[in-house]
């Protein structure tokens, strides 16, 4: 026969859901869970039950902090285990992977990352500005060498291309300056009819 818990008192509840672990010393969550963390219900919120425990035995989490679980396990609850770190600091304890990228203080190609030589990238990525310049320059050189290849193979109408392209840039360049004129004129008469 199941015994009914949920009509128990919260504190009930939170403590007839942690099993005792004598191997690693943990205090695990044996209920509902969500993304491995342990959680209980009081009236209608979703609380975590390491931050309910901790808040109960040691006193509030600091503002602005996050508990850390220093034993690894997600569904632990025992406050030693537990620790109030940063968010940033947390994000750092948790993956390892950060940590080992951090220590990284050169590229693959071997420059270093330094101020003037890394640029950050909007996805927290770094750049190597030095390994970019030579793609760049690599890039150029095959489109060069393409180009060069092309007028080769067929000069009339590689010359014919560029004088089209010569005559569009031509007529942008003629459109750019009559819109100049008739700006300054507008200007003019907008500094006559002031004064």
């Amino acid at each position: 026969m199941q015994v009914q818990v949920s009509n128990w008192p919260f504190e009930a509840r939170v403590w007839s859901g942690l099993l005792g672990d004598l191997a690693t010393g943990c205090w695990v969550w044996q209920r509902a869970q969500v993304s491995g963390y342990g959680v209980v219900t009081e009236g209608s919120r979703l609380l975590r039950v390491h931050r309910v425990v901790y808040e109960w035995l040691v006193g509030p989490i600091p503002p602005g902090m996050v508990l850390h679980h220093l034993c690894g396990t997600k569904a632990c609850a025992r406050p030693n285990h537990l620790a109030p770190l940063s968010r940033a600091a947390h994000a750092l304890a948790d993956n390892p992977l950060i940590l080992r990228n951090l220590s990284v203080n050169a590229c693959p190609a071997g420059h270093p990352y330094d101020l003037f030589n890394t640029k950050q990238t909007r996805r927290g990525r770094r750049d190597c500005l030095e390994c970019k310049r030579l793609e760049y320059a690599r890039n150029r050189a095959t489109y060069q060498a393409w180009d060069r290849a092309r007028r080769a193979r067929d000069p009339e109408a590689y010359r014919a291309y560029e004088r089209a392209r010569y005559a569009a840039r031509a007529e942008i360049r003629r459109e750019q300056a009559r819109q100049y004129r008739l700006r300054k004129k507008h200007q003019a008469t907008m500094l006559l009819s002031d004064a």
